[in-house]
């Protein structure tokens, strides 16, 4: 239960700092946008409006309201939130271990881990002398 727990807490924490929660609203606000554009002006021009930014709706505007205050209180200026995800994933090393390894030891003068597999392979069968 509490690795369900856990992982459940990691994925929100995830989302949250790469500004997930931000691109589904403004994806939230884009569907409604066309939903209620389309019946009175077409599905074309409906699209063109929704997407020109031109004319946002009240969700677009808080959403763009929001990002902006994100970008004036950080730090260090970022140029997008996906940049925070190739930075997560080239700040380490990444271990990929195969079934049945078990942790050896690391090099000091290696990058990488040593693995050492746990099950030795088959012996040949016994041979009978005769």
């Amino acid at each position: 239960m509490s690795h369900w727990f856990g992982k459940c807490l990691c994925l929100l924490a995830a989302l949250a700092v790469t500004d997930s929660h931000l691109m589904f609203v403004q994806g939230w606000a884009w569907s409604t946008m066309l939903q209620d554009r389309a019946p009175e002006r077409g599905v074309a021009e409906a699209i063109e409006s929704t997407f020109n930014g031109a004319e946002p709706c009240s969700m677009c505007c808080a959403v763009q309201q929001e990002r902006q205050e994100e970008q004036e209180e950080a730090p260090v200026p970022e140029s997008s939130p996906t940049v925070k995800w190739i930075s997560a994933a080239a700040s380490g090393c990444v271990i990929l271990r195969p079934p049945g390894a078990r942790y050896c030891g690391r090099s000091p003068e290696l990058p990488w881990y040593l693995v050492v597999r746990k099950v030795l392979p088959a012996l040949p069968p016994p041979q009978i002398v005769v």
